[in-house]
């Protein structure tokens, strides 16, 4: 799974797209707040705690961007408001780059009930929602099998104190951040003197931590897009996706669509190392 520890300082991440990323985030909660914001009852503790959390960490570690008052939250470069009043999983979605689940044991599961999703990656909130962990992964090749026991371990011994983080990546046919599953067919014809420009790698910074008073493990997902010809600008990241397409198995190759690409994929890392060995 590639669990590491995360210093809780850097739970929240502001980059170089944070203000698109934003605007796009607000546009998505403004015009379909149906398909990014859902939440089911008996969760309003844990989404009540997880924004207090987020507001005591964005006065202590983004104070220049955001001036936390009583009732609002006040943009510093435009002086926006945010009313704290507003719905909070809306408010959260507005204010930082990371979508936000929130996942509640019931029954001995932990259900997923209640997210802030703007960035989806092939997948709904609306059919995922009141589920458990292993069912919301039940597309993925070998999880149930491999790591339903597992992840199901590691949520018991999450400790507030020691927030974890990990990493995960896919290659996409569209610079959307907002993917529902009717993009999940990706074409498998680019040549490859296209794919540079054409594929984007998108990286999830996935981020875990358990909120001390309601329990629920909130599963943070700042999501990195960038097209393969940004994406791979040296000759140690070109070999390191090249690395990871000759491990992944086939199922997860099919899974993530890379079955009839790899050829081409593999073309271009390698013409990409050559040039940038030479440079």
């Amino acid at each position: 799974m590639g669990i590491k520890a995360l210093d809780p300082a850097t739970w929240i991440m502001f980059a170089e797209d944070a203000e698109d990323q934003l605007a796009e985030r607000r546009r998505l909660l403004d015009a379909c707040p149906g398909e990014v914001l859902a939440a089911l009852p008996g969760s309003e503790e844990a989404v009540d705690e997880l924004l207090t959390l987020l507001l005591d960490h964005l006065q202590h570690h983004a104070a220049d961007r955001y001036r936390i008052e009583a009732a609002t939250v006040i943009e510093r470069a435009t002086g926006r408001p945010h009313p704290r009043r507003s719905e909070p999983l809306s408010l959260i979605g507005r204010l930082v780059q990371e979508d936000f689940c929130l996942l509640q044991k019931r029954d001995d599961r932990y259900i997923l009930t209640s997210a802030v999703l703007c960035f989806p990656a092939h997948w709904l909130l609306s059919e995922k929602i009141g589920r458990p962990l292993l069912d919301i992964h039940e597309p993925v090749p070998g999880f149930a099998e491999q790591l339903g026991s597992p992840v199901e371990r590691l949520f018991e011994r999450f400790d507030p104190e020691k927030p974890v983080q990990r990493q995960n990546w896919s290659l996409v046919d569209t610079n959307a951040l907002f993917l529902p599953p009717s993009h999940r067919d990706e074409p498998t014809d680019i040549p490859t003197d296209q794919i540079g420009e054409r594929l984007h790698l998108r990286v999830e910074r996935q981020t875990f931590r358990r909120l001390p008073q309601s329990g629920a493990v909130v599963f943070g997902i700042r999501t990195i897009l960038n097209s393969l010809a940004q994406a791979i600008d040296s000759a140690d990241a070109a070999d390191a996706l090249s690395q990871r397409l000759h491990e992944l198995p086939d199922p997860m190759q099919r899974y993530k669509n890379l079955t009839d690409l790899k050829p081409a994929l593999l073309a271009f890392l390698e013409q990409r190392r050559s040039a940038m060995l030479v440079v």
